[in-house]
């Protein structure tokens, strides 16, 4: 049986990974750092350490061998290198590594696997970080075959989204209150759902083809803002206004985009043609198929929040115009 690492294991994709993994009956180790509690089971050991102690790792990890590594939770080129020099590679078939199409610079149009990645003001460190560690994997795979694949998502959304993206959008949608987005201009942007994902990243595991290539990860889709609370109107079958705001209003006002909206307001489209030419799954689950999993997901889980009635959230709503979208 394939024994396999997955490094994080109790948030959102990780935790979605790991699952999938464990139903299709492998072997499953996975490291975190103990401050989520573990509601499955089924795995074979949960390490519990802080990724960044390289020698807690190398020492937990030491007597262990493993066929695939999903890395979820690295963040840094340090975080990548540590886990590396951590683990037996003996037996190493695979190293798939999940970093971001934040790695990319300032574009509006498609973003192409080859096109140039950089530090991009809309998502600073985070981005930079991601291509620095893809950096230090595609040069071990040029000196010494180190058998590592790299997928960039989109936006990542589905059941178990930790981060208060879709479920902030829900909770207003459910108390009729008002959903401002920024109408500073067209903006593009694609989703990918955590099934669509997780179905992609396992395909990668019998796959030769894969070592030392990125791939980017999104559904197709086109989404504009208010497309999207469109979506999330005729799922969640409640009325509510759609109102919109300029930069020019919220530069007035002192506001950022973060204290009303969810997602940053540039397009972000990434072409993932080159799934196909490496016989990878294409995601197949529309944004309208996926929120609805999604919506059913957060009712089921009792996540109904209040909403919070911020003074700054309520500036906003009577700074911005309503936007006909019936």
């Amino acid at each position: 049986m394939n024994k396999i690492l997955v490094m994080g294991g109790t948030e959102f994709i990780s935790k979605a990974v790991v699952i999938s993994l464990i139903k299709r009956g492998y072997c499953v180790d996975f490291v975190t750092r103990g401050l989520k509690r573990v509601d499955f089971d089924g795995y074979h050991q949960h390490f519990i350490t802080d990724r960044k102690d390289k020698e807690a790792l190398k020492n937990l990890l030491k007597d262990e061998l493993y066929d695939y590594i999903f890395d979820v939770s690295a963040y840094t080129k340090e975080d990548v290198e540590n886990l590396i020099e951590a683990v037996d590679r003996t037996r190493l078939k695979r190293y798939i590594f999940i970093s971001s199409g934040a790695v990319y610079l300032s574009s509006d149009t498609y973003l192409k696997e080859s096109d140039d990645r950089g530090f991009n003001e809309n998502w600073k460190n985070y981005g930079y970080d991601k291509k620095l560690a893809e950096d230090y994997l595609l040069e071990l795979y040029d000196k010494i075959g180190f058998p590592c694949v790299i997928f960039r998502p989109s936006y990542v959304y589905g059941e178990g989204n930790n981060l208060k993206r879709e479920s902030f959008l829900f909770d207003r949608a459910e108390h009729s209150y008002p959903i401002v987005i920024p109408v500073s201009g067209a903006t593009f942007v694609q989703f990918i759902h955590i099934q669509d994902l997780v179905k992609v990243l396992l395909a990668t595991m019998n796959n030769l083809q894969l070592d030392g290539k990125a791939f980017n990860l999104t559904h197709p889709e086109i989404i504009e803002w208010p497309t999207l609370i469109k979506t999330i109107r005729q799922i969640v079958k409640k009325e509510f206004d759609l109102k919109g705001i300029s930069q020019e209003k919220m530069d007035q006002l002192n506001i950022s985009l973060a204290s009303f909206f969810p997602f940053r307001d540039l397009t972000y489209l990434l072409d993932s043609h080159k799934l196909a030419a490496y016989r990878l799954p294409l995601p197949s689950i529309t944004l309208k198929e996926g929120l609805t999993k999604t919506y059913e997901w957060y009712l089921a889980h009792n996540l109904l929040s209040d909403i919070i009635r911020s003074e700054e959230y309520e500036k906003v709503v009577a700074a911005s115009k309503t936007i006909d979208d019936k």
